[in-house]
């Protein structure tokens, strides 16, 4: 403070804290402006600006916009951030992968090419400055007019005690809380995440208008009212403009014998995704078909500069007029929310009614395909039964998303005819869902089995604010965190493997990361974890052991 004042620039300190249009409204005002004039008197527009409106309203505490897919979710956040008059966007996200399809979609020309816009996660750090993406120096993080990052960031500054600064600027900001219905199954992030809520709660008042939006096709009512506490009325609903009709069908499979799995099989039409709950299963179909399919494999489980570059071949080749440069998706679950891709045919496995309708979102995205959407859910007994006793069924419990997909399941069974339905109509459906007394129950039980786990998981991985000496690390050096909300880590010099197929591989004498051995052993000694040369050795030989 007394350097601010010797130098006579506090009024830098002020503009920091205050938080001064540097032009977002600017930005955000042409983006509109340019919808305006490709489609002038467009009901979508009109329908878009309506929803905004009405978010922004002074009686508002948290918004929450209940947008079906192809609603144009980004759009109307921005011009409710404009309407509310947003000087600062923190927009936060699950998952990197989602944060990777904002930036993207915000750095597009009929978005925000000109603005200043920043992705801030573990892996990436670049901004977005006059149309050119540059990386971010360090030190430089969060100090862009948009900054999309994960919910991991935001939380740090609360359980680490070492960032306040981005927690204080979190709290000063317009907040997007996009898709966030993920949460709800993330244990002890559902429990922090509610306190961020609560935190904006307590700076609204009748004379403030809302700076905080949740967005999602898929709302999860219970979550919303019954946990976060939020009113009824602060949900805002608009329709999907998609027109395309959609037909659902559950295909019965046994995880032993992969010939009745349609997870598994080859698939030979093209434009198809198939979703599978886990990297592994996704992984494994993808060997399997690898010579006789032109696909491509995408999930969370690749290198960073593997996973950055799967990600662009991805989007490229299955976005709206994309290159088509492959015929097929396989994938984990990490492509079911905010990626603008679609496909004319999509196979997902069975789970919970959020993860469902997501997956839903990506089929016929753009309401382009003239023939009926075939949409395939394969489900194992387990499931049907909402009983442990298959790999499906033992994995949605450890998620406690069982006992919820086993009454989506069986409310869909009862509900649907086998005729076609529109978007709109399926949406209709997952409303009546949660107006089901007994269906809701089973949710409950679910999402209240979360909650317990959250509450372990921060006793276990939360610890008090403590402060050690550390030694100086290599720039770039590879960095673990000791406690972590998203599970336990360890490094593991992975060696590569050309698989032709699960009978046909060869392992290679190459790793997976650089630099070498000798260089990651002398980075580990210098860190906080303090690996001693002969224990590191020893642990990398049981790994290479352990993968041949």
């Amino acid at each position: 403070m007394n350097e601010y004042i010797s130098n006579k620039n506090l009024e830098i300190l002020l503009d920091d804290a205050l938080q001064k249009d540097r032009g977002l409204n600017l930005h955000i005002q042409e983006c509109l402006y340019g919808f305006e004039k490709n489609y002038p008197d467009s009901e979508r527009n009109k329908k878009q600006k309506n929803a905004a409106l009405a978010l922004c309203d002074e009686e508002v505490t948290i918004g929450v916009l209940k947008g079906a897919a192809g609603c144009g979710k980004t759009k109307i956040a921005l011009e409710w951030a404009l309407e509310s008059r947003a000087k600062k966007i923190y927009w936060i996200c699950p998952r990197v992968q989602v944060c990777e399809g904002i930036f993207k979609d915000l750095s597009l020309a009929e978005y925000l090419p000109n603005a200043n816009i920043e992705i801030v996660t573990g892996e990436i750090k670049q901004h977005l400055v006059l149309g050119k993406v540059e990386e971010t120096e360090e030190g430089q993080e969060f100090s862009s007019d948009i900054i999309i990052t994960t919910i991991d960031q935001i939380i740090n500054s609360i359980t680490t005690h070492k960032h306040i600064t981005t927690l204080m600027d979190f709290m000063n900001s317009h907040v997007v809380f996009d898709e966030y219905h993920e949460y709800i199954t993330m244990q002890g992030f559902n429990l922090l995440f509610a306190e961020l809520i609560e935190c904006k709660k307590y700076q609204q008042n009748d004379s403030t208008l809302p700076n905080t939006l949740l967005v999602s096709a898929t709302p999860n009512p219970l979550f919303v009212k019954e946990f976060l506490r939020l009113n009824e009325d602060d949900i805002i609903g608009i329709d999907s403009f998609n027109t395309s009709e959609y037909k659902i069908n559950f295909i019965d499979f046994d995880e032993k014998d992969e010939l009745s799995n349609p997870l598994m099989i080859e698939q030979e039409n093209k434009s198809t995704f198939v979703i599978s709950n886990t990297a592994l299963t996704a992984q494994r179909s993808f060997i399997d078909n690898q010579t006789k399919e032109n696909s491509i494999l995408f999930h969370s489980k690749f290198t960073k500069k593997d996973k950055t570059k799967l990600f662009d071949e991805v989007f490229s080749s299955f976005k709206k007029n994309g290159t088509q440069k492959y015929d097929l998706l396989r994938s984990g679950p990490v492509v079911q929310a905010s990626l603008n891709i679609t496909c004319k045919k999509m196979i997902s496995e069975m789970t919970h009614a959020e993860n469902i309708l997501q997956r839903l979102g990506r089929l016929d995205r753009f309401g382009t395909n003239n023939e009926i959407n075939h949409y395939a859910i394969a489900i194992t007994e387990g499931v049907k039964n909402g009983k442990s006793k298959d790999g499906s069924s033992r994995f949605l419990k450890e998620l406690d998303s069982l006992q919820s997909a086993k009454v989506w399941y069986e409310f869909l069974e009862n509900n649907l005819t086998g005729k076609t339905y529109h978007i709109n109509k399926l949406y209709e459906l997952y409303e009546k869902f949660y107006q089901d007394d007994a269906c809701v129950e089973f949710i409950r039980q679910d999402l209240v089995s979360a909650l317990k786990k959250g509450v372990q998981m921060i006793d276990a991985n939360i610890l008090d604010p403590k402060t050690f000496p550390q030694n100086r690390v290599e720039k770039n050096s590879i960095k673990i965190k000791k406690n972590s909300l998203r599970g336990s880590s360890l490094f593991v010099q992975m060696a590569k493997c050309s698989i032709n197929s699960t009978d046909d591989f060869k392992i290679l004498k190459e790793y997976a990361y650089e630099p070498e051995f000798d260089r990651i052993k002398r980075i580990k000694e210098k860190s906080s974890y303090n690996f001693k040369p002969n224990k590191t050795k020893k642990m990398t030989e049981n790994v290479n052991k352990n993968i041949l």
